[in-house]
């Protein structure tokens, strides 16, 4: 996974020990993130409809 910034790499075992200690936020995160996907997936049904 890369972040905003190209310079900084995130490896798997940091991002577990971070949801580990950050549940509440991963928690939020994956939430938007489903949100957002919803909401991408309803927008090309929509063009693809149009």
């Amino acid at each position: 996974m890369v972040s905003a910034e190209p310079h900084v790499y995130i490896t798997v075992p940091s991002a577990r020990i971070w949801i580990r200690n950050n549940r509440g936020k991963a928690v939020a995160l994956a939430l938007v993130g489903a949100v957002l996907a919803v909401l991408v997936v309803l927008a090309a049904v929509l063009v693809l409809a149009a």
